[in-house]
């Protein structure tokens, strides 16, 4: 015998009410305390430079204007950052990734001389630097300042990502890189045909952490270019 299901309608009560009127009203506040800032920084900027400076503007422009876009958009140096900006998210994100994930590879391998020695050694970094001056001169020295490969090099690695894809490498099961082994697959075989293809979920994190990196970044830029090398 099939069974029918029995559909039980309750009535709402004014509790029920309630919680779903406070709900809206709750996530209408949060809506506009998060999306507020953003429109008044939209407002000023479509309302004339001059006139702001008397303030008071919250929903409405009082004079509309697109001079300062129009100021901004026709300097070069603006449209040159944002060139520049574009090239080193574009080229700076897959060898960091790249290189991240390789080097974390190299670590998570048990076979690994002096392994344990060699992560302490990069566990160390993260927590003690040089500081900033002597940052400063080794670039001078290597001759990066004023160069794009200032965005790029530097930023290759970062311990924190490697170790998130170290942890996840070897969370693989090593019978497959054992079986690759003895089919005669060596390591960059196994890391671009087993490892890259496995890590994608992985990959794509650190990939979204090194491009918001680079695409946020302006203080590298400030430090080291238009500098006396």
């Amino acid at each position: 015998m099939k069974e029918k299901a029995i559909k039980i309608k309750r009535k709402r009560c004014a509790s029920d009410w309630f919680l779903d009127i406070f709900k809206v009203v709750f996530l209408v506040l949060v809506t506009v305390i998060c999306v507020y800032p953003f429109w008044n920084i939209f407002v000023v900027s479509i309302n004339d430079a001059t006139d702001a400076l008397r303030g008071g503007l919250y929903f409405l422009p009082r004079k509309l204007s697109l001079a300062s876009y129009k100021d901004i958009l026709g300097r070069a140096t603006f449209l040159h950052g944002i060139l520049i900006t574009v090239l080193r998210t574009a080229i700076g994100t897959p060898l960091a990734v790249l290189v991240t994930t390789a080097l974390a590879y190299v670590l998570s391998r048990k076979e690994l001389l002096f392994r344990k020695q060699l992560n302490l050694f990069f566990i160390f970094t993260m927590y003690f630097g040089g500081g900033m001056v002597p940052y400063y001169m080794v670039l001078k020295s290597l001759g990066m300042l004023n160069n794009f490969i200032v965005f790029i090099f530097p930023n290759l690695v970062s311990v924190y990502n490697m170790i998130l894809v170290k942890n996840y490498i070897e969370g693989m099961p090593a019978e497959i890189f054992e079986s690759a082994k003895i089919d005669g697959a060596n390591d960059l075989t196994v890391f671009f045909k087993m490892v890259i293809p496995l890590s994608k979920p992985i990959i794509m994190t650190i990939a979204l952490f090194v491009a918001i990196t680079h695409w946020n970044s302006w203080f590298d830029a400030y430090l080291f270019t238009n500098a006396q090398s």
